[in-house]
């Protein structure tokens, strides 16, 4: 008998190649996502920078007071002289800019800070403690979520009259409720963490436990969350400035800027073009550099929201 030989087939590959999702977990080269988070946190802290560097240096940078008043040169267009032009008392645009950055990074910074220890410390103690303790605050931090938060800071800072100093109590006392919620569930999941037991095991008292082992896990990501909300809040005071609840003439900031320049808006459009572009380009900034802290420090939050 003659045995008929069939043709080799082709070799069977010994593995298939890895999916790039695969490679990108165990360790292989990167996704496009990782690349992006970086870029993303990198532009937001160069812009955030350069605008704090300008407030901040606002005496070197500015060519004129911000309050210095020269009525023959009122309402002139962007020129050499004054490179964003002057309103309608002869002031320069330009330097009144870099002074109401200083004034309003300084309000949004002193807001965030004032919610962010109100909101941590109340959300910090309902969750340790618990019971009434607990339902106390919670029935309150839901009574204010109800209505929304900037209608709320408008009554107050209405109630109690203008001023830059208490639309920043306003705010605090409207903003807090969110960083309470989250700081609440942070806390009744670290409750039940190894190192909390072991220290309550060990004899260590309520609130030793709550500032040395849950506080510090809590922190980082309400960080995150102050410099998201850092710039919803500079959009904020800069509306009730507008309103003229909250800086007074003749303080520089964005909002009032932004208030004084409407009435010439058709007639002298840069009056409301250069602070809304400072308060566009910080806002970016901000949300750009919390929005990649958020993504670096929560990967797997990230790749569910790409």
């Amino acid at each position: 008998m003659t045995t008929i030989e069939r043709p080799p087939g082709p070799a069977a590959p010994d593995a298939a190649p890895p999916l790039p999702e695969a490679a990108a977990a165990a360790g292989g080269r990167p996704g496009r996502r990782r690349p992006r988070v970086r870029w993303m946190v990198l532009l937001g802290a160069l812009i955030v920078l350069a605008v704090s560097a300008a407030a901040v240096a606002a005496p070197l940078l500015a060519p004129y007071p911000p309050a210095e008043q020269r009525p023959r040169e009122r309402i002139q267009a962007p020129s050499r002289a004054h490179p964003f032009g002057t309103d309608r008392l002869g002031r320069d645009v330009y330097s009144r800019a870099l002074y109401g950055g200083r004034t309003s990074l300084t309000a949004s910074a002193l807001g965030v800070v004032l919610t962010l220890s109100l909101g941590v410390s109340l959300g910090l103690l309902a969750g340790y403690a618990g019971g009434v303790v607990d339902g106390t605050v919670m029935r309150l931090v839901d009574v204010l979520l109800a209505f929304p938060s900037f209608i709320l800071a408008l009554i107050v800072a209405g109630l109690y009259g203008p001023g830059l100093l208490k639309i920043l109590l306003a705010s605090a006392a409207v903003w807090w409720v969110g960083y309470a919620r989250i700081t609440r569930s942070m806390v009744l999941q670290a409750k039940s963490e190894g190192h909390v037991l072991a220290a309550r095991a060990a004899g260590a008292r309520p609130w030793q436990i709550a500032l040395r082992e849950v506080l510090p896990q809590v922190l980082g990501p309400m960080v995150v969350l102050a410099t998201l909300s850092m710039g919803r809040l500079l959009l904020a005071i800069s509306a009730l400035s507008f309103l003229g609840l909250g800086a007074q003439p003749p303080t520089a900031e964005w909002g009032l800027m932004l208030s004084e320049g409407k009435a010439y808006f058709l007639e002298a459009p840069h009056l409301m073009l250069f602070p809304g572009l400072m308060i566009f380009v910080a806002v970016l900034g901000l949300n750009l550099l919390g929005e990649g802290l958020r993504d670096v420090l929560d990967p797997a939050g990230a790749a569910g929201r790409a």
